[in-house]
């Protein structure tokens, strides 16, 4: 008994901790985030981005200390809701219809009797009996089932589960001038703490391949 106790208050205080630490995580972006760019596999450069929530809005800097360049116009996507899921029911009634029945069945009796006597009084007496009876019963019954199953639906793909990412700041180059850069990717394994982003780094007018990854 004192052992189960104790596991019990073990899964209790573990699950405290883990809601403790995903509260304080808060925004999936929140963090740091080290990685590299570059337009082959070959050719790469170091980057390193810090971001924070306000609770209004992501706010960081791309290599802070060296290139100090903000981040402006930070756009997370997630994926859209599941559809809810599909549901109906179709069912056919019956149909049933009794005839009755004819039967007829009869009797016809008739019986008589005359006497006369001679030399007195006379009698006649004469009866009959006529009866028709008839009875029956019939039944006719015709039943309908539902109709059959129609073909199913081919099933819909469910939506993708991706959340999409932008960012976009000013760099300078050598002399001076703003670079403009546009990073366009998705997060992936969201629901870990070292998740990452991956996609693409315009510099300018060049697109190169861009991965970070959250410590």
């Amino acid at each position: 008994m004192r052992f189960t106790r104790l596991v019990m208050g073990c899964l209790i205080v573990s699950a405290m901790v883990a809601g403790a630490a995903l509260s304080q995580e808060g925004h999936p972006l929140k963090g740091s985030w080290i990685g590299d760019w570059g337009p082959n596999k070959t050719t790469r450069n170091q980057v390193f981005i810090v971001m924070d929530w306000d609770g209004k809005a992501v706010n960081g800097m791309i290599n802070p200390g060296t290139d100090n360049i903000p981040l402006k116009n930070v756009a997370l996507t997630p994926p859209p809701p599941p559809p809810p899921a599909a549901g109906g029911g179709r069912g056919g009634g019956g149909q049933g219809r009794g005839g009755g029945g004819q039967g007829g069945g009869g009797g016809q009796g008739a019986g008589g009797g005359q006497g006369a006597a001679a030399g007195g009084a006379g009698g006649q007496g004469g009866g009959g009996g006529q009866g028709r009876g008839g009875g029956g019963g019939g039944g006719l019954g015709n039943q309908a089932g539902p109709p059959p199953a129609a073909n199913a639906a081919p099933a819909v793909p469910p939506p993708p589960r991706d959340w999409f990412i932008r960012f976009e700041a000013d760099a300078k180059d050598r002399s001076g001038a703003t670079v403009p850069w546009v990073i366009d990717g998705k997060i992936e394994n969201i629901g870990l703490a070292n998740r990452a982003i991956v996609g693409t780094l315009t510099v300018g007018t060049t697109k190169n391949e861009f991965r970070v990854v959250r410590q």
